[in-house]
């Protein structure tokens, strides 16, 4: 039997181990990560007044990778690194600070040297009974820095509980402008993937019409979602959803595709 492709459709690690890689090579796969998304920081000076108030907020919640790089970028830029390292990266430790994924809850750790709780929900809408079990009505606001297409489960569960936010866009998510280019070329090289990997619904907005033009019919093809909320992007544009990983990390996706597309291992 042939090795089983996987195509992920996000930006490899920019470590010679990138921890899918791994994973899904450990079990048999071949995998290929095309970077589909790019970004552009924004308001990074309005985040760093906020991170120069701990005192004002009760918290923090990071939903992503993007929104610690902006605040890694906010701090080179407006903070003194001796202030952030000697004071305010203790203040801010001693408060509430959420992640969504380990991804998430490591470049938080790496970056800002910061440890965070409720990692391993893996999504906005189990993170929301962690946060309630510790934060409660009319506590000083929760710093919530986002991009411009993020969903409204955390704002409105946080809204509907009491418990206030400083949300601060700090970034856009756009298509990566090599995205046609670079599927065009996989296919060339490697011809058509048995499995493709959305992470996210505005890859999957991005993405599906090239895909489409470039693959043709994707009956053959094993189409998987990072998440019930990609899955339901999937279905919303007629597509079949082969499986659905839990969690945004490696261990999850691996299993999921095991399931759906074994490996003759």
């Amino acid at each position: 039997m042939a090795a089983v492709c996987v195509v992920l459709l996000r930006a490899p690690s920019a470590s010679e181990k990138d921890k899918y890689h791994r994973e899904l090579m450990s079990k048999g796969y071949v995998p290929y990560s095309i970077p589909v998304l790019s970004f552009e920081f924004e308001n990074l000076d309005r985040l760093a007044e906020t991170l120069h108030q701990p005192q004002s907020h009760g918290g923090m919640i990071i939903t992503s990778p993007r929104s610690v790089e902006a605040i890694e970028l906010s701090i080179s830029k407006y903070i003194p690194k001796e202030k952030w390292l000697e004071v305010l990266q203790k203040q801010w430790q001693d408060l509430h600070l959420f992640a969504i994924g380990d991804a998430t809850s490591t470049a938080m750790k790496n970056k800002l040297g910061l440890q965070s709780c409720g990692y391993q929900s893996g999504s906005a809408e189990k993170l929301v009974p962690i946060i309630k079990q510790v934060i409660t009505a009319g506590n000083q606001p929760l710093l919530f820095p986002c991009g411009n297409l993020r969903r409204e489960t955390i704002p409105q569960e946080m809204k509907n509980a009491g418990i206030k936010l400083t949300s601060v866009e700090v970034y856009k998510t756009i298509p990566n402008p090599e995205i046609q280019s670079a599927l065009q070329e996989h296919i060339k090289t490697k011809g058509l993937p048995d499995v493709i990997v959305f992470f996210s619904p505005s890859g999957l907005e991005f993405t599906i019409d090239f895909i489409k033009d470039i693959m043709g019919d994707l009956s053959t093809i094993k189409l998987v979602a990072i998440g019930n909320t990609t899955s339901q992007a999937l279905h919303n544009k007629g597509l079949s959803v082969a499986g659905v990983a839990e969690k945004p990390n490696p261990e999850s996706l691996c299993q999921c595709i095991q399931k759906c597309c074994p490996t003759s291992g």
